[in-house]
């Protein structure tokens, strides 16, 4: 992740077994996008190997992210919900995929 995510404000970390979270700012959203697009593609070369038994031969990636140019009343609460949302949202139209979602008060 550190490849794609370089600059010293990007904020990385673990968040639950499988998941991660990165916070940005100063982006845009279509940054994000390219940042998101990078990773999978990062993620895809890597090819993952899975459990002998799995339905897949390589794990994949989904990523859910949240843009949010207003930050007033909002809680890192709110944006991890609105993020999870999307990664459910990029799981179930495929995986391997990224949703991207733009926070509204």
């Amino acid at each position: 992740m550190r490849s794609v995510f370089k600059r010293d404000t990007d904020i990385l970390g673990r968040y639950g077994g499988e998941e991660f979270i990165v916070v940005l700012s100063d982006i845009t959203k279509q940054q994000v996008a390219v940042h998101c697009d990078a990773l999978l593609d990062k993620w895809k070369q890597k090819k993952v190997v899975h459990a002998d038994d799995a339905k897949h031969p390589t794990m994949s990636c989904s990523i859910g992210a949240v843009i949010a140019s207003d930050l007033r009343d909002i809680t890192i609460d709110k944006l991890i919900d609105k993020a999870d949302q999307a990664l459910y949202a990029a799981k179930e139209k495929g995986k391997a995929r990224t949703e991207l979602v733009t926070y509204e008060r």
